[in-house]
Formats: C-alpha cells, structure tokens, sequence
C-alpha cells in the first residue's frame, strides 16, 4: 500500500508541476497577446493620427486653390464692373463663362452692359435729332427776323 501510496503522491505532485507549468504557460500567452493588443492599439491610433494630419493638410490645400480660383474669377469680375463704372462699354467679359454664381453674374453685367450700349446709342440718336431741330428753329429764328 506505501508503494501505491508513494506513487500515488509522486503522480499527483507531478500532475500539479505540470498544471503549474501549464498555468505559467497560458499566463505567458495571454500577457504575450495583450502586449500584442496594446501594440496593434498604439499603431492604429497612431495610423489613425498620421491620416488625420494628412487629411487636414489635403483639406487646407484644396480650400487654397479653391480660394484663389474663385478669388480670381471675382476678381475679373470686379474689373470688368469697373470699365463699365468707367463708361468703356466695348469690351465684353465672356471669358467667365459657367452656371456657378460668378458665370452668373458676369451674364448679368454683360446684359447690363449691352443695355448701358444700347440707353447711350439711343441717347446719342436722340441728341442729334435735337441738335437738328434746334438748328433749324435757329434759322427759323434767324429768318423771322
């Protein structure tokens, strides 16, 4: 019986070594993988970082050279109000042509310019008409005394 005894406690002692060794084993493994997790954590935050400051950066460029584009259309715009401000009715600004709200309003200062055009011809044509009716009451005038 001390024999099955002695055995029984040298198996046993051995089942629980192995036990521990195989606990060691798993909290070796599940350290190991949550070390592994708090790494690919680090890395994505900061991929996530590093894609945020590119978006930003691709965001303040497009807004740039959105900016300057439609900057640039005002601004012929602008210049082409200012000929006609200035009475220049000749030149036409069709180089701004589109459906945003710049095209727009360049179709509209072009409209407005083509009627200044024709309010000026008309004016001109009424001015001479004038002058000659003027003209002949003058002689008229003259003739009467």
């Amino acid at each position: 019986m001390r024999l099955h005894s002695n055995r029984y406690i040298q198996l046993t002692e051995e089942t629980i070594s192995q036990l521990e060794n195989l606990r060691d084993l798993i909290i070796a493994d599940r350290d190991l993988a949550l070390e592994n997790t708090n790494q690919s954590q680090v890395f994505a935050q900061l991929i996530l970082l590093v894609s945020m400051f590119v978006a930003i950066v691709i965001a303040v460029i497009l807004v740039l050279i959105i900016s300057r584009h439609v900057s640039k259309r005002q601004q012929k715009v602008v210049v082409a109000s200012e000929r006609i401000a200035t009475g220049d009715l000749t030149e036409a600004s069709n180089h701004l042509q589109g459906n945003d709200e710049i095209g727009q309003l360049n179709q509209t200062i072009n409209q407005m310019r083509l009627q200044l055009r024709q309010m000026t011809e008309s004016i001109k044509q009424t001015s001479g008409v004038v002058d000659r009716q003027s003209e002949q009451l003058n002689q008229s005038a003259e003739d009467v005394k």
